[in-house]
């Protein structure tokens, strides 16, 4: 008797379903520590060095973790990947190589 109406509603598609990974994380402590340094910051100058060269860094590592989460679809492969890049940021500005 009654028809059903069709779904008018528009579709919604997914860009990829994002997760947490230790490259996300690591982004978002980096900013959040850098804002709550600039607004405590007191008499220290170096405060702005976060600001202004850490959240950049930080926006480009969610940019780089985007990317990676289109392209490696298994999780595990992306955390290790991830961490693997985190290692050589670490290595390459440990004051050891310098």
């Amino acid at each position: 008797m009654l028809k059903e109406l069709p779904n008018l509603s528009p579709k919604k598609t997914k860009l990829v379903n994002y997760r947490s990974t230790p490259l996300n994380i690591a982004s978002v402590c980096v900013i959040v520590v850098s804002i709550c340094a600039a607004i405590f910051a007191g008499s220290h100058s170096e405060n702005v060095f976060l600001i202004v060269y850490l959240v950049p860094v930080s926006l480009l590592g969610l940019v780089i973790d985007l990317v990676l989460q289109i392209f490696l679809k298994r999780y595990l492969w992306l955390v290790v990947v991830e961490l693997i890049l985190l290692l050589l940021v670490i290595a390459l500005n440990s004051p050891l190589t310098n």
